[in-house]
Protein backbone atom coordinates (compact mmCIF):
# COMPACT_ATOMS: atom_id res chain seq x y z
CA UNK A 1 0.00 0.00 0.00
CA UNK A 2 1.38 3.42 -0.95
CA UNK A 3 1.56 6.25 1.58
CA UNK A 4 -1.47 8.55 1.16
CA UNK A 5 0.54 11.60 0.01
CA UNK A 6 2.37 9.66 -2.69
CA UNK A 7 -0.80 7.82 -3.65
CA UNK A 8 -2.78 11.07 -3.93
CA UNK A 9 -0.06 12.65 -6.09
CA UNK A 10 -0.02 9.64 -8.39
CA UNK A 11 -3.81 9.62 -8.57
CA UNK A 12 -3.93 13.30 -9.49
CA UNK A 13 -1.23 12.87 -12.12
CA UNK A 14 -3.09 9.88 -13.54
CA UNK A 15 -6.38 11.81 -13.46
CA UNK A 16 -4.91 14.72 -15.38
CA UNK A 17 -3.33 12.32 -17.86
CA UNK A 18 -6.60 10.42 -18.27
CA UNK A 19 -8.58 13.60 -18.85
CA UNK A 20 -6.14 14.77 -21.50
CA UNK A 21 -6.02 11.28 -23.03
CA UNK A 22 -9.80 11.33 -23.36
CA UNK A 23 -9.69 14.62 -25.26
CA UNK A 24 -8.13 15.09 -28.67
CA UNK A 25 -4.62 16.48 -28.29
CA UNK A 26 -4.06 20.00 -29.58
CA UNK A 27 -0.26 19.76 -29.47
CA UNK A 28 1.62 19.17 -32.67
CA UNK A 29 -1.28 20.59 -34.63
CA UNK A 30 1.07 21.05 -37.58
CA UNK A 31 -0.75 23.32 -39.99
CA UNK A 32 -2.54 25.15 -37.16
CA UNK A 33 -5.95 24.80 -38.79
CA UNK A 34 -8.83 24.29 -36.38
CA UNK A 35 -11.40 21.78 -37.53
CA UNK A 36 -13.85 22.43 -34.71
CA UNK A 37 -14.15 24.55 -31.57
CA UNK A 38 -16.07 23.17 -28.61
CA UNK A 39 -16.49 26.00 -26.10
CA UNK A 40 -12.88 26.95 -25.29
CA UNK A 41 -11.44 23.73 -26.68
CA UNK A 42 -9.86 23.80 -30.14
CA UNK A 43 -9.70 20.57 -32.18
CA UNK A 44 -6.90 20.84 -34.76
CA UNK A 45 -7.51 19.22 -38.13
CA UNK A 46 -4.54 16.88 -37.93
CA UNK A 47 -5.40 15.80 -34.35
CA UNK A 48 -8.75 14.73 -35.80
CA UNK A 49 -6.98 12.98 -38.69
CA UNK A 50 -4.65 11.09 -36.30
CA UNK A 51 -7.58 9.89 -34.21
CA UNK A 52 -9.55 8.90 -37.29
CA UNK A 53 -6.55 6.98 -38.68
CA UNK A 54 -6.14 5.24 -35.32
CA UNK A 55 -9.82 4.29 -35.29
CA UNK A 56 -9.58 2.96 -38.84
CA UNK A 57 -6.56 0.88 -37.81
CA UNK A 58 -8.59 -0.71 -34.99
CA UNK A 59 -11.74 -1.23 -37.07
CA UNK A 60 -10.48 -2.88 -40.27
CA UNK A 61 -14.02 -3.36 -41.66
CA UNK A 62 -14.96 0.31 -41.18
CA UNK A 63 -15.78 2.03 -44.49
CA UNK A 64 -14.67 5.66 -44.54
CA UNK A 65 -17.18 7.97 -46.21
CA UNK A 66 -17.92 11.68 -45.78
CA UNK A 67 -20.87 10.74 -43.57
CA UNK A 68 -18.64 8.46 -41.50
CA UNK A 69 -16.12 11.30 -41.03
CA UNK A 70 -18.92 13.63 -39.89
CA UNK A 71 -20.22 10.94 -37.52
CA UNK A 72 -16.72 10.42 -36.08
CA UNK A 73 -16.35 14.19 -35.57
CA UNK A 74 -19.73 14.27 -33.83
CA UNK A 75 -18.54 11.48 -31.52
CA UNK A 76 -15.44 13.51 -30.60
CA UNK A 77 -17.57 16.64 -30.01
CA UNK A 78 -19.94 14.73 -27.72
CA UNK A 79 -17.03 13.22 -25.82
CA UNK A 80 -15.46 16.67 -25.33
CA UNK A 81 -18.79 18.15 -24.18
CA UNK A 82 -19.22 15.35 -21.64
CA UNK A 83 -15.66 15.80 -20.35
CA UNK A 84 -16.17 19.55 -20.03
CA UNK A 85 -19.43 19.05 -18.15
CA UNK A 86 -17.89 16.45 -15.83
CA UNK A 87 -15.04 18.83 -15.05
CA UNK A 88 -17.47 21.74 -14.53
CA UNK A 89 -19.24 19.59 -11.94
CA UNK A 90 -15.79 18.77 -10.46
CA UNK A 91 -16.38 15.04 -10.89
CA UNK A 92 -12.65 14.68 -11.57
CA UNK A 93 -12.04 15.66 -7.93
CA UNK A 94 -14.41 13.13 -6.36
CA UNK A 95 -13.02 10.18 -4.41
CA UNK A 96 -14.72 7.58 -6.62
CA UNK A 97 -13.02 9.06 -9.69
CA UNK A 98 -9.64 9.10 -7.96
CA UNK A 99 -10.06 5.46 -6.91
CA UNK A 100 -11.03 4.36 -10.41
CA UNK A 101 -7.99 6.18 -11.84
CA UNK A 102 -5.76 4.54 -9.23
CA UNK A 103 -7.14 1.08 -10.11
CA UNK A 104 -6.69 1.75 -13.82
CA UNK A 105 -3.16 3.04 -13.25
CA UNK A 106 -2.22 0.01 -11.13
CA UNK A 107 -3.72 -2.55 -13.51
CA UNK A 108 -2.08 -0.90 -16.52
CA UNK A 109 1.27 -0.80 -14.77
CA UNK A 110 1.01 -4.46 -13.77
CA UNK A 111 -0.14 -5.47 -17.27
CA UNK A 112 2.81 -3.65 -18.85
CA UNK A 113 5.25 -5.26 -16.40
CA UNK A 114 3.86 -8.77 -17.05
CA UNK A 115 3.98 -8.15 -20.82
CA UNK A 116 7.60 -7.00 -20.58
CA UNK A 117 8.61 -9.98 -18.43
CA UNK A 118 6.65 -12.40 -20.66
CA UNK A 119 8.54 -11.19 -23.73
CA UNK A 120 11.83 -11.54 -21.87
CA UNK A 121 10.94 -15.07 -20.76
CA UNK A 122 9.64 -16.03 -24.23
CA UNK A 123 13.08 -15.34 -25.68
CA UNK A 124 14.56 -18.05 -23.45
CA UNK A 125 11.96 -20.78 -23.99
CA UNK A 126 12.38 -23.54 -26.51
CA UNK A 127 10.54 -26.83 -26.98
CA UNK A 128 12.28 -29.99 -28.16
CA UNK A 129 10.71 -32.61 -30.42
CA UNK A 130 11.08 -35.05 -27.52
CA UNK A 131 8.89 -32.84 -25.32
CA UNK A 132 6.28 -32.69 -28.07
CA UNK A 133 6.42 -36.49 -28.51
CA UNK A 134 6.02 -36.98 -24.74
CA UNK A 135 3.03 -34.62 -24.64
CA UNK A 136 1.50 -36.38 -27.65
CA UNK A 137 1.97 -39.76 -25.90
CA UNK A 138 0.13 -38.39 -22.82
CA UNK A 139 -2.71 -37.17 -25.00
CA UNK A 140 -2.89 -40.50 -26.83
CA UNK A 141 -3.38 -42.31 -23.48
CA UNK A 142 -6.34 -40.13 -22.53
CA UNK A 143 -7.76 -39.87 -26.06
CA UNK A 144 -6.76 -42.94 -28.11
CA UNK A 145 -8.66 -41.70 -31.18
CA UNK A 146 -6.56 -38.53 -31.44
CA UNK A 147 -5.01 -39.60 -34.72
CA UNK A 148 -1.46 -39.12 -35.97
CA UNK A 149 0.88 -36.34 -34.94
CA UNK A 150 0.31 -33.97 -37.86
CA UNK A 151 2.25 -30.79 -38.46
CA UNK A 152 -0.75 -28.76 -37.24
CA UNK A 153 -1.02 -30.81 -34.04
CA UNK A 154 2.75 -30.58 -33.58
CA UNK A 155 2.50 -26.76 -33.75
CA UNK A 156 -0.44 -26.72 -31.30
CA UNK A 157 1.45 -28.90 -28.81
CA UNK A 158 4.54 -26.72 -29.17
CA UNK A 159 2.50 -23.57 -28.42
CA UNK A 160 0.78 -25.28 -25.47
CA UNK A 161 4.13 -26.39 -24.02
CA UNK A 162 5.63 -22.91 -24.52
CA UNK A 163 2.68 -21.30 -22.74
CA UNK A 164 2.98 -23.79 -19.90
CA UNK A 165 6.72 -23.13 -19.51
CA UNK A 166 6.15 -19.39 -19.64
CA UNK A 167 3.52 -19.61 -16.89
CA UNK A 168 5.87 -21.65 -14.70
CA UNK A 169 8.70 -19.15 -15.23
CA UNK A 170 6.43 -16.16 -14.55
CA UNK A 171 5.17 -17.77 -11.34
CA UNK A 172 8.76 -18.48 -10.30
CA UNK A 173 9.74 -14.87 -11.03
CA UNK A 174 6.82 -13.55 -8.93
CA UNK A 175 7.78 -16.01 -6.17
CA UNK A 176 11.34 -14.68 -6.32
CA UNK A 177 10.06 -11.10 -6.00
CA UNK A 178 8.04 -12.17 -2.96
CA UNK A 179 10.96 -13.98 -1.35
CA UNK A 180 13.20 -10.89 -1.70
CA UNK A 181 10.53 -8.54 -0.31
CA UNK A 182 10.06 -7.64 3.34
CA UNK A 183 6.48 -8.67 4.05
CA UNK A 184 4.95 -8.64 7.50
CA UNK A 185 1.35 -9.74 8.09
CA UNK A 186 -0.52 -9.13 11.31
CA UNK A 187 -2.34 -12.47 11.55
CA UNK A 188 -4.49 -11.35 14.49
CA UNK A 189 -5.68 -8.30 12.57
CA UNK A 190 -6.30 -10.48 9.51
CA UNK A 191 -8.40 -12.84 11.64
CA UNK A 192 -10.45 -9.87 12.88
CA UNK A 193 -9.20 -9.93 16.45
Amino acid sequence: MMPKTISFGIIMLAAITAIHACSPSPENDGDGKTLATINDYRLPRNAFQRQLASELELEKDYKLTEDAKKEFLETLIRKELLIQEAMRLKLDRKEAFKKSIEKYWESTLIRDLITLKSLEISETIYISQEEIADRYAELKKSAPNIGPLTEKLNEQLQQELKASKKTVKLDAWIGELRSRAKIKIDEALLAGR
